[in-house]
């Protein structure tokens, strides 16, 4: 009588048990299926060497009873696509290039905490003088773009998708035409409304306002510059100065009355694309710095401790 019932008890399980389905999981073919991934690249001109994939599970809050880690799935491929194979479920997907260098990464176990950080980075003596507290380092030339509710079904076979990068560094080119540049050793630049980092589940930059500092040449045209940046959210609606700081030949300082606004020139290089970030980057021009007369007297190259000096700052 035991054994009858222990048998019976059995049966009852395993009818029990394989009647249990995960949601997202056929139990007799949970493989999953193959997936095609194109990029389309038209109208770029700074393509990477490749792209990183994150899938995020999407975990249904009702299924309690089935442990599921949720962590993502990573793919990485050539800029020209390829194929990633995906167990059956729901996917949110960030996607971004690699091969960057000063883009830091934080917050990517989880789809909503993902997100692409700039150091803080000081270069004096603009730092001294910033426009806020906060100056980042330079972007690497940044894609990003995601995907919604992926759903990978069972026995789907191949699909294709195709996907566009949108492209999120901005190339600054700063000209300027100096009245007294015999007088200039060395120059440096800034400007303002940069951002931090990217929030990679939205693709919008982070909130706090910073500022990109930079050096800028000495030709018989007057000065060159050139940087990028993430720009923040509405740049169009935006306020962009730029600032200028002088080693001058008899080793000071003039700093303080060489801020410029180019608002119109940055907006209108956006509105040229659409309100988008132009591919080949945006120029500005500014023509009316001048710089008061100095002593050279004595021939002697001027230098400062602490002109130029870099500082990173890891901000984990």
């Amino acid at each position: 009588m035991t054994m009858y019932r222990y048998i019976i008890l059995t049966i009852i399980f395993l009818l029990l048990y394989g009647c249990h389905r995960h949601p997202y999981y056929d139990m007799e073919d949970y493989t999953g299926g193959v997936l095609t991934v194109n990029f389309d690249w038209e109208g770029y001109i700074d393509i990477p060497p490749g792209m990183n994939l994150y899938f995020y599970p999407i975990v249904d809050s009702d299924s309690k009873d089935y442990d599921y880690s949720g962590n993502p799935i990573h793919h990485q491929l050539q800029y020209d696509g390829g194929t990633v194979s995906l167990p059956v479920g729901r996917y949110n997907v960030v996607i971004f290039n690699d091969y960057t260098y000063n883009i830091l990464y934080r917050g990517m176990d989880n789809y909503l905490s993902a997100e692409a950080y700039l150091d803080f980075y000081n270069r004096q003596p603009l730092a001294s003088r910033s426009y806020s507290s906060i100056n980042v380092a330079e972007p690497d030339i940044y894609y990003v773009t995601q995907i919604e509710n992926l759903i990978i079904s069972p026995n789907d076979g191949d699909r294709t998708i195709t996907v566009r990068p949108i492209l999120k560094t901005l190339k600054l080119f700063v000209h300027a035409k100096i009245t007294g540049q015999q007088y200039i050793s060395k120059a440096d630049c800034g400007i303002n409304s940069a951002a931090g980092g990217i929030i990679l589940a939205t693709g919008n930059s982070k909130e706090d306002e910073c500022n990109r500092l930079f050096p800028v040449s000495i030709n018989s045209d007057g000065l060159y510059g050139n940087t990028k940046m993430f720009l923040l959210d509405n740049p169009m609606a935006r306020t962009y100065e730029i600032e200028f700081a002088f080693l001058l030949r008899n080793n000071t300082i003039a700093m303080g009355k060489f801020k410029r606004n180019v608002t119109n020139q940055i907006v209108n290089g956006l509105s040229l694309n659409g309100g988008n970030i132009p591919p080949e980057g945006i120029h500005v021009y500014i023509d009316d710095i001048e710089i008061d007369e100095v002593s050279t007297s004595g021939g002697f190259d001027a230098s400062i401790d602490g002109w130029g000096d870099e500082i990173n700052i890891d901000l984990q």
